[in-house]
């Protein structure tokens, strides 16, 4: 038995479907700007600009079929457009408080980093690389089951953190967790891109659009929107990259998830300061009458207008939503203090990285994942020791790089995030969706996605995702040739 994957032709033909998808997406974007947009100064539209430019780039080099493998690099360099061009445009009170040059640095340090981490990432995939010829992965009667039992299993395991229904070792909590985590997030992205490829029924894509939603009310439950944000992302992803085509279904579908969610940011205060003192202990029979409230609540608010005066438009949700996801502001905060005030940290966030590789189970001395914010929030003043260990302020990769060594950190990490993006994309090229390989670049794709983690987050989910194909590999995969064809598509076996 040997598996397929395309030609080099019918890889760039399937990409290039892509391409008109991506104009649609500019020109959304050039709209929202200029119709929505409320800059504070002359220098955020340029700023925005600047990073909209090299934050597209990557994406229309790889839908115009000059980029090969996987996009990891392209998702990764997309986020950085709401997360750090959107905030210029969209009225952000924090980034107000800068002058127009300070926002000027703050966005040529974003674009450098960009465009510096595409340059190097676009070395390793202009050319296709020599193709495999044997690589591990499930037959392809494991490989689907695989994934409704890794979305099974995290839908119930969180269901189990809300209903306090575990009682298990810190150590082994902490592995079962993260191990939930990654199966959930691989299984939505993989099954959705089976999907994508036309190779679900009818009634398994139901079944599938019913898990999703259910796994992500329930990630969702404890009032965190975030929690449910990486199943959600690798779900559209997966199905996008699938699908190789965007259609009107899929801007209507987003545009009301993105809306829903606007809805339900809208209404999360009031909920949290209702429920979070008592604990959590919410069972699966309490989900409806909580949302019920929520959006309850998000429609009153709505209503009433956060200043007291009436507005009915949704524009308040979404753009409070957008807000919630900026990391300009933390840079313009970052690249005010240091070096002028604070001197920077040279590299203090980045000691505890060697010893988050190991799981906890092996290193029960393991320092928290979310060391690096910690040392970044207290040493910047924005929280205190005990604040960070209760609720914890994301500072992102770029952000946390100029607060260790300045503009040359930046750089440095557009080498290490634009070559490895690109050394994953060409060393899991042409394999097929139930290979360890593309299995791998799967997982890595929740991180891409997370702007928020720092690199002590990142390297930690790292450890543990790498640790996880191992197992998966070399205990339930077995070696299968691959052989060429220009027909069959990606993952085929015949």
């Amino acid at each position: 038995m040997s598996v397929a994957f395309p030609s080099r032709p019918q890889e760039i033909f399937n990409q290039r479907r892509l391409l008109q998808g991506f104009w649609f997406f500019v020109a959304l974007c050039v709209a929202w700007g200029v119709l929505l947009g409320k800059p504070s100064t002359w220098a955020a539209p340029l700023g925005a600009g600047l990073i909209a430019v090299t934050a597209l780039l990557p994406g229309y080099l790889w839908c115009s079929g000059r980029a090969i493998g996987f996009p990891l690099f392209p998702l990764f360099a997309l986020t950085y457009l709401g997360a750090y061009g959107s905030p210029l445009l969209n009225g952000h009170e924090r980034v107000a408080e800068y002058g127009a040059i300070e926002q000027l640095i703050a966005s040529i340090t974003v674009a450098g980093f960009l465009g510096l981490g595409t340059f190097v990432w676009w070395l390793f995939v202009h050319k296709a690389p020599p193709l495999p010829t044997v690589v591990r992965a499930f037959n392809p009667r494991q490989g689907e089951p695989f994934f409704w039992f890794g979305l099974l299993f995290d839908t119930l395991f969180m269901m189990s953190l809300q209903g306090q229904w575990l009682k298990v070792p810190t150590a082994v909590f902490s592995t079962l967790r993260a191990t939930s985590n990654i199966l959930g997030s691989t299984s939505a992205f993989g099954l959705t891109y089976l999907w994508g490829q036309k190779m679900l029924s009818s009634q398994k894509r139901f079944i599938l659009i019913f898990i999703l939603a259910i796994s992500i009310m329930v990630r969702m439950s404890n009032l965190l929107l975030n929690n449910g944000m990486p199943i959600l992302f690798c779900a559209l992803v997966g199905f996008l990259l699938g699908r190789k085509q965007v259609n009107w279904r899929f801007w209507v579908t987003l545009g009301c998830i993105m809306l829903l969610l606007g809805l339900l940011h809208v209404g999360k205060g009031e909920l949290r300061a209702k429920y979070w003192g008592e604990g959590v202990n919410l069972q699966p029979w309490d989900y409806p009458a909580r949302y019920s409230e929520w959006l309850d609540n998000s429609f009153q608010k709505l209503g009433e207008g956060s200043d007291g005066q009436d507005t009915s438009t949704e524009l308040t949700a979404t753009g409070s939503l957008m807000q919630r996801g900026s990391l300009m502001h933390l840079l313009l905060f970052v690249q005010s203090k240091s070096p002028s005030e604070l001197p920077f940290l040279n590299g203090v966030t980045y000691l505890s990285l060697p010893s988050l590789l190991l799981p906890r189970v092996l290193n029960p001395d393991k320092v928290w994942s979310h060391e690096g914010n910690y040392i970044l929030n207290v040493y910047y003043g924005l929280q205190s020791v005990t604040q960070v260990f209760q609720t914890t302020v994301g500072w992102g990769l770029l952000n946390e790089a100029y607060a260790n060594f300045g503009f040359i950190g930046c750089g440095l990490l557009a080498l290490v995030v634009g070559g490895g993006y690109g050394f994953i994309a060409r060393w899991s090229y042409g394999c097929p969706v139930f290979s360890a390989r593309f299995m791998y670049m799967i997982m890595l794709t929740v991180g891409v996605l997370s702007t928020e983690w720092s690199a002590s987050v990142y390297v930690s989910s790292l450890g543990q995702t790498t640790s996880l194909v191992v197992v998966l590999a070399y205990i339930l995969m077995k070696p299968q040739p691959l052989r060429h064809s220009s027909i069959a598509p990606q993952g085929q076996v015949v």
